[in-house]
Formats: C-alpha cells, sequence, structure tokens
C-alpha cells in the first residue's frame, strides 16, 4: 500500500518536472507527433494520451522524419536555437529596440529569422504592433515562441521571412 502510494506521489512529481518547460513549445512534454496536434501543448494529464498516441501509432518518428505534426526539422529547429541565444544576449536592448520598431538589435534578430530586406518592414511593424502581447511572456523561449505567433499571422512576413517555425 506505501509502496503504491509512493510510486503514484513520485509520478506526479515526475509529470509535472516534465512537463514544465515543454509547455512553451507548440507541443507539450509528450513531444510532437499525432498526440500534440489531438491533444495540444497544455500541460496535466492530456500529455499522458499525447505519449501514448505518439508512441502506439508512430506518428512522432515520422514526424520527426517529415518534419510534420508539430515536430521541427533540424534546419529550423537549428535556426530556432540560434534566435534563442541572440535574444538570451540582447534581450534587454531588444526590447527596446522592438517597442521603437528600429534598431541595431532589431536587425539582428530579423537577419536570425532570415528575412528579406524586401519584407523588414512588415516583420517591423509586426513586432511594433505587437510588443506589449510578445514581450508579456515570461522567459526567452515563450517571448520567441509569441513573437513566431505573431509574425506566422502576419500578411506577406512568412513568404520572406525562412526561419520562422
Amino acid at each position: 500500500m506505501v509502496y503504491k502510494r509512493s510510486l503514484s506521489v513520485l509520478w506526479c512529481v515526475a509529470m509535472a518536472w516534465v512537463a514544465s518547460p515543454a509547455a512553451a513549445a507548440s507541443y507539450g512534454a509528450a513531444g510532437c507527433g499525432l498526440g500534440s496536434v489531438v491533444f495540444g501543448a497544455e500541460a496535466g494529464f492530456g500529455q499522458v494520451f499525447a505519449a501514448t498516441t505518439n508512441n502506439t501509432s508512430y506518428t512522432q518518428t515520422f514526424g520527426i522524419s517529415s518534419g510534420t505534426s508539430n515536430c521541427v526539422p533540424a534546419a529550423k529547429a537549428a535556426a530556432f536555437n540560434s534566435q534563442k541565444l541572440f535574444l538570451e544576449h540582447n534581450f534587454a536592448s531588444l526590447a527596446i529596440d522592438a517597442a521603437q520598431g528600429d534598431g541595431e538589435t532589431l536587425r539582428g534578430l530579423v537577419a536570425t529569422l532570415g528575412c528579406s530586406e524586401q519584407v523588414y518592414p512588415e516583420v517591423t511593424s509586426a513586432i511594433k504592433a505587437h510588443h506589449a502581447t510578445i514581450f508579456r511572456a515570461a522567459g526567452v523561449e515563450r517571448v520567441l515562441f509569441s513573437m513566431h505567433k505573431v509574425l506566422r499571422t502576419s500578411a506577406g512576413v512568412t513568404t520572406g521571412c525562412t526561419n520562422i517555425i
């Protein structure tokens, strides 16, 4: 009886620990795959169902290989990590440049997003217009996901930027 209770407490603690950093991604602790599409990224017991779906249908392996089902191709993941590193080192000055809609740090970020000079005005105006929403997120990774979400919904930006996830 004590063993079962200890095991269930350990399981709950482990799930909470695993789920917390992954909640910012487009998939939750269960990872990418069909489970992430069906059950989403919200932390909690739904991630158990998402993981079960991913593992029983083998969609996670396929998604990683093909870049589908919320799985990001390796090149996009490398670009995202580069953007994250850029934000970590330039966060304060980027927040100021983004509020102003221009600046050296903002130009550097736009370069890491793989945006052409033709879409630079659209990218910077979208970031400036949604500054409060983007920078309200807690943590660099969440800010970056928020920025990507804004840019994905901005007309003309996604076609001119190669590294928006």
